[in-house]
């Protein structure tokens, strides 16, 4: 069970950063397109989701790929049912305008839509203090995810996941 939660976990995090389209930088299409891919994760859209993703998408640790995710993804929303995603800002890292890579970490909870949590809206800007008033409330999860740029579109390469320990997380 607690394996399925990390991979719905996982889903939801490479469902916030994806194709971009129309915003004036890469980071401003980043930023766009997570509300996006959190409402394509709160909607149970597999099929949306995995459009996300390159061809190679690899999910770690473990490894899996494509179609491993996909399974997990159906069995995961039928078990959790409705949820809603929490986030402070992410944390992107675009080397240049030259190169088509990218880099993005984020910590985030996923949390059954009755649950109640303290209004995290005003610290959206402020992901460390963001952490700490979560941390009381719900487990928390990292991802960070390899983007790459494909006929100016955003597709996320890979994903790494990794639970809060009570310690923070490795860096």
């Amino acid at each position: 069970m607690i394996r399925r939660l990390g991979y719905i976990v996982l889903v939801v995090c490479f469902a916030l950063i994806s194709c971009s389209r129309g915003p004036s930088t890469d980071e401003e299409a980043i930023l766009e397109l997570l509300d996006e891919g959190v409402r394509l994760a709160e909607e149970h859209s597999v099929k949306g989701l995995l459009k996300l993703t390159t061809t190679d998408f690899v999910v770690e640790p473990g490894g899996r790929d494509r179609d491993e995710t996909k399974r997990i993804m159906m069995l995961a929303f039928l078990h959790y049912g409705d949820f809603k995603v929490l986030h402070p800002r992410p944390q992107i890292d675009l080397p240049s305008e030259e190169v088509e890579e990218a880099s993005v970490r984020v910590p985030f909870l996923i949390v059954r839509k009755d649950q109640s949590l303290p209004d995290l809206k005003g610290l959206y800007e402020n992901p460390k203090s963001w952490l700490q008033e979560v941390g009381e409330h719900a487990d928390l999860y990292r991802v960070e995810l390899r983007l790459i740029q494909q006929n100016g579109d955003w597709l996320v390469r890979s994903a790494h996941l990794e639970g809060f320990t009570g310690l923070g997380f490795s860096d």
